[in-house]
């Protein structure tokens, strides 16, 4: 069986919720620099203009009481194809709580915000959410969930959109701004991504890239193996697109190549976008198990001994052994009900008998994904002397 693992993906920032403590204990409550955990609006807010360092410290919780730092900054977004980056600048840091159009505040122990970042690292926004492409205030707090002080030092970038011809998918490329397109048609972009997917096989499993853009136009998606995605007497020449535009898309890249990925403007207006790609690991399938599931012993008129095992999932030319030693003879006798191979019943024939009572186990022969032998079955019969 197959399954997904929620991949990690490269550009998704997480809708706040309160974050659980750091330690493991039951979950904490977060206050206000009053240190009630009723709703506060932090008085402290700080104008923070672009490129500028800023540091302070936040308290430790209180008991279970998470603490919300007395500071806020306030950072003015200008919308459109552009992006802020946070740049954590010391080793060790308080979370970020960000929020647009109002300060981070605490209702009822939960902190109140659009977005939760940095866990010690730089990080981008807005990247997702409501407010994608709008320009407004952000508002940034610092929460601390530990038993130290949390200081810290960081500074606020403002990004706009990489001129390269070719990028990889990073969060400082992947944004941009395409011109509108004519009436009927789409424009393509002047960025391509380049991402290199690793050959899959079905019985080693692998990795699934899946790319998601948003716009607040109508777009589509265009991959290329090989080479970029053109354009040729006004017709985009791709390998793969997406059905139809719109302002959400979703396309899955093959295995085992190098694609270009385009985003068109279908629209008659600009378009801004982001672009993300996610990975998905899949697990190999099991191995070609079969299960036995019960024995029967049986004597014929000439007194020779035949043994009937019962399970499931059993391939003709599978090899039997019990206690250790394969039977002379192996018929397959029963099929699984709506199977052309897979059998419910076989009978082994002679020398068997001076292992029983023993562990009967059957293995199926190699099949495109190899076979694992079944677990033992104690067959408890014996053959009379």
């Amino acid at each position: 069986m197959r399954r997904l693992i929620c991949c990690i993906t490269l550009l998704t920032f997480i809708i706040v919720n309160p974050p659980a403590g750091i330690e493991s204990r039951p979950a904490l409550r977060f206050a206000g620099p009053g240190g009630t955990v009723s709703a506060t609006v932090q008085q402290n807010i700080v104008p923070l203009p672009f490129d500028t360092p800023v540091s302070g410290s936040v308290p430790p919780r209180q008991g279970d009481v998470c603490m919300l730092g007395p500071t806020q900054y306030m950072v003015q977004y200008p919308g459109g194809a552009t992006r802020i980056k946070i740049e954590v600048i010391s080793p060790s840091h308080p979370v970020f709580q960000i929020r647009f159009g109002q300060p981070v505040a605490v209702e009822n122990g939960q902190i109140i915000g659009d977005f939760i970042g940095g866990f010690g690292s730089s990080f981008y926004f807005p990247v997702a959410g409501p407010h994608l492409f709008e320009a407004g205030t952000y508002f940034i707090g610092l929460s601390n969930c530990t038993l130290a002080n949390a200081d810290y030092t960081f500074q606020v970038r403002l990004l706009r959109p990489t001129d390269a011809e070719t990028a990889e998918v990073t969060g400082e490329t992947s944004f941009g701004e395409i011109l509108a397109a004519a009436p009927g048609s789409c424009s393509l972009g002047q960025t391509q991504y380049r991402v290199t997917t690793p050959p899959t096989s079905p019985c080693v499993g692998g990795t699934l890239f899946n790319v998601f853009a948003q716009s607040n136009q109508n777009i589509n998606l265009y991959i290329r193996r090989d080479q970029r995605v053109a354009v040729e007497d006004g017709r985009i020449v791709a390998d793969m697109t997406t059905t139809a535009p719109r302002g959400s898309q979703f396309i899955s890249l093959p295995s085992g190549g190098t694609f270009f990925i385009a985003v068109g403007n279908c629209s008659t207006a600009t378009a801004d976008y982001v672009i993300s790609l996610n990975q998905a690991i899949i697990d190999p399938p099991p191995p070609d198990l079969p299960l036995i599931i019960g024995c029967q012993l049986m004597r014929n008129p000439n007194g020779s001994y035949v043994l009937d095992v019962f399970g499931t999932n059993i391939r003709a030319g599978a090899t039997v052994t019990v206690g250790g030693v394969a039977p002379k003879k192996i018929r397959f006798i029963e099929l699984v009900p709506g199977t052309t191979d897979r059998y419910q019943t076989i009978r082994l024939v002679k020398k068997f008998c001076g292992s029983l009572p023993g562990n009967i186990v059957v293995t199926n022969p190699p099949g495109t994904c190899g076979s694992s032998p079944s677990g033992g079955f104690f067959c408890n019969r014996a053959c009379a002397n």
